[in-house]
């Protein structure tokens, strides 16, 4: 005679503690490759190679060798910065900086160089040959700095209380040689905390240095905190330790293989791609809570009826479970993953990795909740059996608190479209409010927080110099000498003038005008 067939249930979860060994082994193997993640907030590596503004910026720095920039703000708390024992101090920093590697150039007020006219032309100097010894020689200096217009707001702030050390990086530095860099710079500002100075350190290299600590720091609190979270919220929906355990498993291995994944492709972790562990954690949580609410709603069923439930029932109501919601939790999953899988098309590229890896730990979220669930339901039937949620006098199952506010709330609504319509009307409202204020194009430094160092550090160059951000400008010639013709450095000089003087934000526009200017002025003194 022969057996009763099985149905395809019945085999997928035949070896039910085969197939959670097996989740478990692939997220171990994932799991180990989280130590070689990548933590990239390079913005040149935002845009594709082909994108116009990269290929530009590309072009500028093969023919100038433009590096990032690091500049190191200094407030002076006693005197000015031509007194001699500042001036000291400032250069003795200026030589420590220059021992570290990586770094392409240094240019401080003791290093700069000055233009002298002579008989035979003009002469290069340093702008500070020799530090004054008394007020006299500290007024003549003050006379030299102030002629020299390309240093002032770049090197010394106008009161002469602040001055600024400009770091430029070696070419093609990455993200490791920056962090480098700025560890090294910070431990030799260090040595100097007792000085009579302040230091602020600011440009792009450092805001990628910060942000990449902070994004390690936000996810060494924020996912804990999340999971505390799911854990408190699942305790007062289920009330079992299953219904805990269980989702808080299933969205961590979601986690740890998402995440793995893409250390295994190669894609490093932006400030974009940051938001996916916790991301995982909350859209994954939603597809295993569906399957635990179904199953335990089934076995109150049965307990209601039978008051004990076998083995084999505990599988059919598994069996069941899939059956009834396996389609709809697939849908689910689906439209989230098409959804976040629509940023594929984005041209920026850590969008684009983001829509791509969210939509991947979508789908694993799906499989896991499938798998390893209801593999884990079948074990659990005899190694801890489930606790009846209250059954009350009246033989129905008591309802929670949360419940009993969700069922108000669809009640409410149920009752007249006109409520839906209102409150998705105002649903829709404030979106659209919200959308309008949305800001595009916001400087990376604004994403912290006023009191951090690295934006007080913004605040303090913006308010004493010209500011840290630079917009590079080519103007290719025609033909070889262009640059030399009058009316093309006069174009130049009008362009400078008027970008000054229709955007206030500018602080200031140098030029190879400026340069010829200064060389006329000396070559013209008498």
């Amino acid at each position: 005679m022969k057996g009763k067939t099985k149905s395809p249930l019945e085999k997928i979860y035949r070896y039910p503690l085969l197939m959670i060994i097996a989740i478990l082994v692939i997220t171990a193997i994932l799991g180990i490759q989280l130590k070689d993640i990548v933590i990239d907030n390079d913005t040149t590596n935002f845009l594709p190679d082909d994108n116009p503004a990269r290929v530009e910026y590309k072009n500028i720095e093969d023919i100038y060798g433009a590096g990032m920039i690091m500049a190191i703000g200094i407030k002076i708390k006693d005197g000015y910065v031509y007194n001699k024992k500042n001036l000291e101090v400032i250069e003795s920093i200026t030589n420590e900086l220059e021992s570290i590697k990586d770094i392409s150039s240094i240019t401080s007020i003791i290093n700069a160089d000055y233009l002298l006219g002579t008989d035979a032309g003009i002469e290069t100097s340093k702008l500070i040959e020799q530090f004054p010894e008394n007020a006299d020689e500290e007024k003549e200096l003050v006379d030299k700095l102030g002629s020299w217009k390309l240093y002032k707001g770049n090197l010394f702030s106008n009161d002469y209380k602040s001055t600024m050390i400009a770091i430029k990086l070696s070419l093609g530095a990455k993200n490791e040689i920056a962090e480098a860099t700025y560890r090294e710079v910070k431990k030799i500002l260090k040595n100097y905390d007792n000085s009579g100075f302040e230091f602020y350190v600011a440009g792009l290299p450092t805001i990628l240095v910060v942000m990449a600590d902070s994004l390690r720091m936000d996810m060494m609190r924020l996912v804990p905190f999340v999971v505390i979270i799911l854990i408190l919220i699942l305790f007062l929906s289920f009330r079992t330790i299953g219904g805990v355990l269980i989702p808080t498993i299933t969205v961590l291995i979601t986690s740890i293989c998402t995440i793995g994944l893409m250390v295994i492709f190669k894609v490093p972790l932006t400030m974009v791609g940051s938001a996916i562990p916790v991301l995982m954690i909350a859209v994954g949580s939603a597809y295993g809570i569906h399957v635990l609410s179904h199953y335990y709603d089934e076995v109150d069923h049965e307990h209601l009826v039978s008051g004990t439930i076998s083995e084999e029932k505990n599988r059919e109501i598994i069996f069941n479970t899939i059956r009834r919601i396996g389609w709809a939790v697939f849908l689910a999953a689906l439209t989230t993953a098409a959804g976040f899988g629509s940023l594929a098309t984005s041209k920026i590229i850590p969008i684009r990795q983001f829509g791509i890896f969210t939509a991947i730990g979508v789908f694993i979220a799906f499989i896991i909740a499938i798998t390893f669930i209801p593999s884990v339901l079948i074990l659990r039937h005899k190694a801890l059996k489930h606790k009846p949620r209250t059954i009350t006098n009246g033989g129905e199952t008591k309802k929670d608190l949360i419940t009993r506010i969700l069922l108000g709330i669809y009640r409410f609504f149920i009752k007249s479209r006109i409520r839906v319509i209102i409150l998705a009307s105002l649903i829709f409202g404030v979106a659209v409010f919200g959308t309008m204020r949305i800001i595009v194009g916001n400087p990376m430094v604004n994403y912290f927080r006023d009191s951090t160092e690295i934006r007080r550090a913004d605040v303090f160059a913006n308010k004493n110099f010209n500011g840290t951000t630079m917009i590079d400008v080519v103007i290719k010639g025609e033909e070889s000498g262009a640059l030399t013709d009058p009316e093309i450095l006069h174009s130049i000089d009008t362009m400078a003038e008027y970008l000054q003087d229709k955007y206030p934000e500018i602080g200031n526009v140098m030029s190879f005008a400026d340069l010829i200017k200064k060389m006329n002025e000396v070559m013209n003194a008498d």
